[in-house]
């Protein structure tokens, strides 16, 4: 990362783009820029700004403990005096100037954040703010900067809310309404939705008050859903350019679990990614593999794994399969629940 890549190396040198690039993804900076990109102007220099949707790059440094905290929770917001730009949470404009304000060390944090309304300030303004939030009243950011350094500028802001986390692209992806809407059946048995231990005994959703079921069929027999995501215009409102940019993952993610039992064989779920150009040809295809879970009976196996979008990608098709392995009933004893499709 950063200073370590090696420029005669191959696939491991640095990146030839030493300049301002407002289109790169938060993995690519972490990698490529670890200590000497700044990735956006001066905030009174990004042209075109919106006061709804412009967003900032900044870096936030703490202690690996925090950092796994932020991961599973949220940031907190910085209360300790003394706080130079007030009470909030506070970023800084380069990777490399995070180690000279951080109170913490050990890990690096980078975050896209919707800059909302935001007020500049230099060193004789910082007695309006410092050790107090009453600017949150009327501004979203404070936005420092430093006259003879340029690279050390910081802001802070008062809300979690408008750091940017890529959204889960999936419709219902819990069927936390019940119901299978979004989704469709691809057979030849049909998945259910199941309720706490309405198909099985034992066997609950992981959050929640449902989660999706193999249902029944004969020996062999599979049941399946799948939903087709745009990705060209679509929540994220990705454009061609950026789409066929080949810096973006699609982040996996989801829980499940399978009736497993020491004397009988075992129910499996299997998630596969389809990659799908504009005319909705294949462009590539990746899966889990089928998987059974048996850390725990009964119990939740918890899945994540991230794969590269391929130039030219425009949908991507989320398919799940429940299989039977069991050679007693019908029933698919195989659950699936918290599905999260994401692209980073």
């Amino acid at each position: 990362m950063g200073a370590n890549r090696n420029e005669i190396q191959l696939w491991n040198e640095p990146c030839a783009l030493q300049r301002f690039y407002l289109d790169r993804t938060l993995e690519y900076i972490m990698i490529f820029h670890f200590n000497t990109y700044t990735p956006t102007p001066h905030w009174s220099d990004v042209p075109n700004k919106n006061l709804l949707t412009t967003t900032y790059i900044g870096f936030h440094r703490t202690d690996a403990e925090a950092a796994v905290s932020i991961a599973y929770t949220d940031f907190n917001e910085s209360r300790t005096r003394p706080q130079m730009l007030g009470f909030g949470i506070y970023f800084a404009r380069s990777i490399f100037h995070t180690q000279f304000k951080a109170r913490r060390d050990g890990a690096i944090i980078c975050a896209e954040i919707l800059m909302g309304r935001v007020l500049e300030i230099e060193n004789d303004e910082l007695g309006n703010v410092s050790n107090t939030d009453a600017w949150h009243q009327t501004f979203d950011t404070i936005y420092y900067r430093h006259p003879p350094q340029p690279l050390r500028d910081e802001f802070c802001i008062k809300t979690t809310k408008t750091i940017i986390i890529s959204p889960n692209l999936l419709v219902n992806p819990g069927t936390e309404g019940g119901s299978t809407v979004g989704w469709k059946q691809t057979g030849p048995s049909a998945a259910i939705v199941n309720s706490n231990r309405a198909f099985n005994g034992g066997y609950y959703p992981h959050s929640g008050s449902y989660c999706f079921a193999g249902g029944n069929g004969l020996n062999g027999s599979q049941s399946g859903l799948i939903q087709n995501v745009q990705l060209l215009g679509g929540v994220q409102g990705f454009t061609e350019s950026q789409l066929d940019s080949c810096f973006f993952r699609a982040e996996l993610y989801f829980y499940y679990q399978t009736w497993d039992n020491f004397f009988m064989r075992h129910g499996q779920v299997e998630v596969r990614l389809t990659f799908r150009s504009s005319l909705s040809s294949i462009l590539n295809t990746v899966t889990t593999g089928e998987l059974a879970c048996k850390t725990s009976n009964t119990g939740w196996c918890r899945y994540i794994s991230m794969f590269p979008l391929p130039r030219g990608t425009r949908s991507i098709d989320y398919r799940i399969t429940f299989i039977r392995k069991d050679v007693v009933g019908t029933d698919i004893d195989s659950y699936i629940d918290d599905n999260s499709l994401r692209v980073l």
